[in-house]
């Protein structure tokens, strides 16, 4: 037989467990290499968290200034017609237009 894993076969991932099992000298630091790295990712998980929610507080800032500026410009109204396209006079037909004329020389 030789060594070499099929290439479809899937590695199994080794379970990250700590283990404190004392060995005859008392030794207690067996596995806190695996409890460094979980601690590590634990960490780096904590400060993406933190960014994550200090982007939102930023954009739930953002939302509540331009809905207080929605809010004071309904306030004002702001009714004017300057810059709206004007209404187009009403179109007069001959008989109004002949009595239009007609009225205004007697």
């Amino acid at each position: 037989m030789t060594d070499k894993t099929n290439e479809n076969e899937q590695e199994i991932p080794k379970e990250n467990k700590t283990s404190e099992a004392k060995s005859d000298a008392g030794d207690t630091n067996v596995g806190k290499s695996e409890e460094v790295s979980i601690a590590e990712r634990i960490e780096t998980a904590n400060l993406e968290l933190k960014k994550n929610l200090d982007f939102k507080a930023k954009l739930l800032d953002k939302e509540e200034k331009l809905l207080a500026r929605q809010e004071v410009l309904r306030a004002l109204g702001g009714g004017s017609p300057a810059g709206l396209p004007t209404q187009k006079p009403k179109e007069e037909t001959a008989k109004e237009y002949a009595d239009r004329v007609l009225a205004g020389k007697q």
